[in-house]
C-alpha cells in the first residue's frame, strides 16, 4: 500500500509580550505521515508513551521526528501528527478528557543581560488537528553586563488553569508583567480560544464579556487598539451616555472613511471598556446591523417591543439572545413607534433605520 505523506506548515508560537489576551488562535498541527499497515500500528504501540482511547496514543519518535508524536485514528487508517514538545516532555504529563489533549512545557533561555523562563499550557484537538499555545508562566530577568552597581530589574507572572469541557478557567498572578494569560473563563469556539468572563476583582466575580466584532467589554485602550491594528484609535466627546453614567472616556474606531465603533471607558476602573456603541454594518450581531430598517428588525423579532428611553430620549429593543440594545435616535417628535401611556402598539416609521448598536 502506497503511504500518503500529508505536510501542513506549522506556525509554532514563541514567547514575546502579549499585546491582546482575548483571543488566542487554534493553529494547525503537522501531519507527519498516513498509515495503513496494520502491522506498523502495533510496533508503534510497543513504544507508546501516553495510552489515551483506542484511538490515540503518543510515542516520543516517529522515523527521524523527535519529541513528541500523536497516533490517531482515521477511519480505516493513522495520522502521525507532530505535538508541541521536545524530547523532555516525553515523560511528562499529558491528559485526554474525552475531548481535548492537554499538558504543559516548559523552557529557558538566557542571553547578554537577560535569563528567563516560560511554561505555556498546550491544548490539542485531535478531532480538527488543530492546538492552541498560551503562556501561564513568564519570569523575566534584566540587568546592565557593564555595571555592577546597576540593579537588575525581575518581573513575573503564573496562571493557574483548569480545563472544563471546553472552558478554560484561569486565575493569573502578576508581579508587573501581563505576558501571561488573563484571569477569566475563555471557551474554545472553532478556531480560537475566546475569553467569555472577566475576573472583576473590585466584586471578587467572573463577570460576562460582551463582544463586538473583534472588540469586547473589559479590554482596556491598548488591546482596542491591537484587535483592530489597521484602524486608528481616537479620543472624542462622549455623546452616548447620559448623566447616570458618570464619568466616561470616549474613544473612536476608524477604517478608511467608516466609523466602525466608539467605546466607552469608565475612569474609575483602569479604563477599561465598560459599553461598545457600534456604528457601522460591518459589525453584525447574526442578522441584525446598524441601518436595518424597523420594519425588518421587527420581522426578524416580531415579539419585541419598542421603549422610550426616559433618559436620553431614545427608542430601543433589547434583544435577550443576542445581548444588545437597538437604538433609534428619536424625540417625542419623530417616534418610530406608536404607544399608549408608554406602551408598544406597533410602528409608525417602519422605514426608520437603526443608529447604533450598543453593547455592554
Amino acid at each position: 500500500m502506497v503511504r500518503r505523506v500529508v505536510c501542513i506548515v506549522i506556525l509554532m508560537m514563541t514567547f514575546y509580550p502579549v499585546k491582546a489576551q482575548f483571543t488566542y488562535e487554534m493553529i494547525p498541527l503537522e501531519v507527519l505521515d498516513t498509515i495503513y499497515e496494520k502491522a506498523a500500528i502495533e510496533k508503534l504501540r510497543q513504544e507508546q508513551l501516553h495510552y489515551l482511547s483506542p484511538d490515540y496514543f503518543t510515542v516520543g519518535v516517529y522515523k527521524k521526528s523527535g519529541g513528541l508524536c500523536l497516533i490517531a485514528r482515521e477511519g480505516n487508517h493513522w495520522l502521525a501528527v507532530s505535538l508541541p514538545a521536545d524530547n523532555s516532555m516525553e515523560d511528562k504529563t499529558l491528559q485526554y478528557n474525552g475531548r481535548y489533549i492537554y499538558y504543559e512545557t516548559f523552557s529557558t533561555h538566557a542571553s547578554r543581560g537577560i535569563t528567563g523562563s516560560n511554561s505555556t499550557f498546550n491544548l490539542i484537538d485531535p478531532v480538527k488537528k488543530t492546538m492552541v499555545e498560551v503562556p501561564i508562566t513568564v519570569n523575566l530577568e534584566t540587568y546592565n553586563t557593564d555595571s555592577e552597581d546597576t540593579r537588575g530589574e525581575a518581573t513575573s507572572c503564573r496562571s493557574k488553569v483548569i480545563l472544563q469541557n471546553s472552558e478554560l478557567h484561569v486565575v493569573s498572578f502578576s508581579s508587573g508583567n501581563s505576558d501571561c494569560i488573563q484571569s477569566g473563563v475563555y471557551k474554545i469556539e472553532d478556531r480560537e480560544l475566546k475569553k467569555i468572563k472577566h475576573l472583576d476583582e473590585s466584586r471578587y466575580a467572573m463577570v460576562d464579556v460582551r463582544w463586538a466584532g473583534k472588540i469586547a467589554t473589559y479590554m482596556n485602550l491598548d488591546e482596542v487598539k491591537t484587535a483592530y491594528g489597521y484602524a486608528t484609535v481616537d479620543a472624542v466627546t462622549d455623546s452616548y451616555s447620559n448623566c447616570a453614567a458618570g464619568e466616561v472616556v470616549a474613544h473612536q474606531i476608524t477604517w478608511g472613511n467608516d466609523t466602525l465603533a466608539v467605546v466607552l471607558l469608565n475612569t474609575d476602573d483602569l479604563q477599561l471598556v465598560r459599553t461598545i456603541i457600534v456604528l457601522s454594518d460591518k459589525i453584525p450581531f447574526a442578522k441584525v446591523h446598524k441601518g436595518l430598517t424597523a420594519k425588518e428588525l421587527f420581522q426578524l423579532y416580531p415579539k419585541a417591543k419598542l421603549r422610550a428611553d426616559l433618559l436620553s430620549d431614545d427608542e430601543y429593543v433589547y434583544l435577550e439572545d443576542l445581548q444588545i440594545k437597538v437604538v433609534f435616535k428619536t424625540t417625542e417628535s419623530n417616534r418610530v413607534g406608536k404607544y399608549d401611556d408608554e406602551e408598544y402598539k406597533g410602528l409608525r416609521r417602519p422605514d426608520a433605520v437603526i443608529d447604533f448598536i450598543e453593547v455592554n
